[in-house]
């Protein structure tokens, strides 16, 4: 209560935190773009993904020539990033199978190592989480803050003028002080600035060479494809499981089947032998 009576209490307080959290805060900016810069980075040169992407294309271009009369057929180079998840849904030749089953079962048979995709995209859960909305909010919020240390100094410079003796060499060096911090400031707000619109412009690049929708959202994009990588991943964990199971059912009825030929091969002697002894009777 106190300090809301002081003047320009609000001023005040934005210079306070302003000089508090700036490097920080510049540096959690710079971390976060950083992550998508890296995300962008890490897809376009993922061979495993690109490896990936051009099995699902051909599984979809598959579908096209079974489905399309020749006339009408159409070769499918590119598809929206974002959609993967929906292979998961969408059936088969067999119209029970999913597409993302054949995904799996060709990959396994083709290309397993695409299977460790995730390890060539380790930026990709944190861009996931990123996203420049969020991150203009915060650079808006250095701004607001940079603009009130304008005003202080302003208004400090304006005391000045009136003031006399000590009073006078005090606001001098205060407003030389928040002169020189608001200078500094500006310089690396500025940069900052820069240094994200780079990042944005990284990002429809990166887009834009995969043929996507350059409307899409960070976040929800690199979301979406983290979140193909994990059920991939589920799903191969799964399947591997039920042929590692299926391999064991087959080994035991093949184990079964030569002990029953050992056993029948075990008692024909004795049948012969018998036999034997009752024509000589």
């Amino acid at each position: 209560y106190e300090m809301a009576k002081l003047p320009r209490c609000r001023n005040k307080l934005d210079c306070l935190s302003l000089k508090m959290t700036i490097t920080s805060s510049i540096e959690d900016i710079k971390q976060r773009v950083g992550f998508i810069t890296q995300a962008c980075s890490e897809l376009r040169t993922s061979q495993r993904f690109r490896t990936l992407i051009e099995c699902v294309l051909m599984i979809g271009n598959t579908l096209n020539v079974q489905n399309e009369e020749a006339s009408r057929m159409v070769i499918v180079q590119a598809f929206q990033l974002d959609s993967l998840l929906n292979l998961t849904n969408t059936k088969g030749f067999d119209k029970k199978t999913s597409l993302f089953m054949y995904l799996e079962k060709l990959l396994v048979l083709k290309h397993p190592d695409v299977f460790d995709v995730q390890k060539e995209l380790k930026s990709l859960p944190q861009a996931a989480r990123e996203s420049f909305e969020s991150i203009q909010k915060d650079q808006d919020t250095l701004s607001r803050q940079l603009e009130s240390v304008a005003s202080e100094l302003k208004s400090i410079e304006n005391e000045v003028s009136s003031a006399e003796g000590e009073a006078k060499q005090e606001l001098e060096e205060a407003a030389k002080r928040l002169g020189d911090f608001a200078s500094t400031a500006q310089v690396q707000i500025v940069d900052l600035r820069n240094e994200v619109d780079n990042v944005k412009e990284t990002y429809m690049d990166f887009l834009q060479y995969f043929c996507q929708d350059t409307t899409l959202k960070s976040d929800e994009f690199f979301a979406s494809l983290n979140g193909f990588f994990d059920e991939l991943q589920s799903l191969h964990a799964k399947m591997t499981e039920q042929r590692e199971r299926m391999q064991r059912k087959k080994e035991k009825e093949k184990q079964k089947e030569l002990l029953s030929k050992k056993q029948s091969t075990a008692t024909s002697p004795v049948s012969s032998k018998s036999e034997s002894s009752s024509s000589s009777v």
